[in-house]
């Protein structure tokens, strides 16, 4: 799906559209692919990282010398007009951070460790840093990704997700089930981000559209996710 705000273009990868390309193993993105979206959305570089769940990234302030996939981390932010940041996910929640005063953008890969290991609080700090960013202007985007619906966890797994008085656990029929989008929300409050657009917040479980690593036993593609200004 495609979304044009008034201050970025938003893209989240899914299988009905002819870009479903752009749908790849890690680490592999086909050229043609490169073009097909650059067509889609005026895009005149990629940027990608090697995401290691984790909660590092880089700021991108200039479209020469770029490597993607080359430097490890979670996050992307950029002030470069035409230059499409972006994360591959696979049930991993991708949100999209638009400045709507100071002309910036930022994009994270934020499965259960990253959104724990706070890569949603370093992301917003750095767009702070780098671009005078104040988190009251943000607005976060929620991408597809696996949705309390259909993400079954062991019982003790909450036991790794101690995050104050949040509960992002729903038991039924002796399962536990875990809101990934509850607990990045909360992170994304906690820095001052208040506007969050959930519309995108597709389950990639249940819904074939997307892949997803559960659904598939480890063996899915990765769903695209992007941002340009």
């Amino acid at each position: 799906m495609i979304y044009k705000s008034d201050f970025a273009k938003i893209f989240f990868g899914d299988s009905s559209l002819a870009v479903d390309k752009l749908k790849i193993q890690p680490g592999f993105l086909p050229e043609n692919s490169f073009e097909n979206i650059k067509q889609k959305l005026g895009v005149i570089d990629f940027m990608f990282l090697d995401q290691v769940h984790g909660s590092s990234g880089l700021a991108i302030k200039s479209n020469e010398n770029l490597q993607p996939f080359i430097a490890a981390g979670d996050y992307l932010t950029t002030n470069q007009k035409g230059l499409a940041i972006g994360v591959l996910t696979a049930d991993c929640v991708p949100i999209i951070l638009v400045d709507t005063k100071k002309s910036a953008v930022g994009i994270i890969h934020a499965g259960w460790r990253g959104a724990v290991a706070n890569v949603i609080p370093e992301c917003v700090l750095n767009m702070k840093i780098n671009y005078g960013t104040n988190p009251i202007d943000l607005i976060a985007y929620i991408g597809p990704h696996a949705c309390e619906c259909c993400y079954s966890v062991a019982n003790d797994f909450a036991e790794k997700i101690q995050y104050g008085e949040y509960v992002f656990f729903n038991k039924e029929n002796n399962k536990f089930y875990f809101s990934l989008i509850k607990l990045c929300c909360a992170r994304l409050n906690e820095v001052g981000v208040k506007k969050i657009k959930t519309q995108t917040a597709l389950c990639t479980i249940c819904n074939l559209n997307y892949c997803s690593y559960r659904r598939n036993n480890g063996t899915a593609l990765r769903n695209i996710s992007l941002v340009v200004l």
